[in-house]
């Protein structure tokens, strides 16, 4: 059948989006075009959108949407106005530069940058999962970003193809950590993680999964056991007692493995 063909105006044609459900052409040096009764009518200019690409654009809860300029602003916008959308998000992304973005199933938002992975963020700008080389992608630079049915998100790097299972209730805790060794104990107290290993106990605050080996306690760990207000290291030198942050050493007998 009979296609037409819409040129640009101004320079050229950038970027293409979902606006509303009604598809939304970014000109560059024009702005923004909405497509109507098969042609483009001007809908929305503003000088610090015009001449620079914008990545992604994304809707809010509340109506509003999220324009991503590829330099790393990020602007909030109504209808009518572009307000910077600040917080940590944008303090990130203009740091290490916003190439795409998608909508999550559950309302955040995934940005994927050029120079330091991947950010999961809340619609008020609070970045909830930061994901790098350090924490096991293949490099820094994201291309392209996809959800799954299982919402699972694929990235398309810029030299392969990474899988993170968000949905999953399994992390994987390792030397990326912080923490080294092969894992025989773990407890929970006061808000900390411990973990024993081969190599000794590390400690990460509730919520993060920063791991730090804990001083005077280098060496095979066997087990943790919870008593008072404290917990006991049964280690392969003797048991040592933990209690607000101090190490005391209760036994020497080798290879201490359970208190009764």
């Amino acid at each position: 059948g009979d296609c037409e063909v819409l040129l640009p105006k101004g320079e050229r044609f950038e970027n293409f989006f979902l606006y509303k459900d009604q598809l939304c052409v970014q000109e560059i040096g024009t702005g923004l075009l909405l497509f109507k009764n098969s042609t483009l009518v001007p809908f929305f200019s503003d000088p610090r959108i015009n001449d620079r690409r914008i990545a992604s654009m994304l809707p809010l809860s509340d109506g509003d949407y999220l324009f991503f300029a590829q330099e790393g602003e990020i602007f909030r916008f109504d209808g009518e106005d572009l307000k910077p959308f600040g917080g940590e998000a944008e303090d990130f992304t203009k740091e290490y530069k916003e190439y795409v973005s998608i909508r999550l199933i559950d309302g955040s938002i995934a940005i994927g940058t050029t120079q330091n992975g991947l950010i999961i963020i809340n619609e008020s700008g609070d970045i909830l999962e930061h994901y790098n080389s350090e924490s096991g992608l293949a490099n820094n630079t994201l291309l392209s970003l996809y959800q799954d049915r299982s919402e699972n998100i694929w990235m398309g790097l810029d030299n392969g193809i990474a899988y993170l299972e968000i949905n999953s209730p399994f992390s994987l805790i390792n030397q990326i950590n912080g923490l080294e060794g092969t894992g025989y104990a773990a407890l929970l107290h006061n808000d900390s993680y411990y973990f024993g290993t081969n190599l000794g106990l590390y400690r990460a605050n509730s919520g993060e999964d920063s791991f730090e080996i804990v001083k005077n306690t280098k060496g095979q760990v066997w087990s943790l056991q919870a008593l008072d207000d404290g917990f006991i290291i049964n280690a392969d030198g003797g048991a040592l007692y933990s209690e607000n942050d101090v190490i005391s050493r209760i036994s020497d007998v080798r290879s201490s493995w359970k208190f009764y």
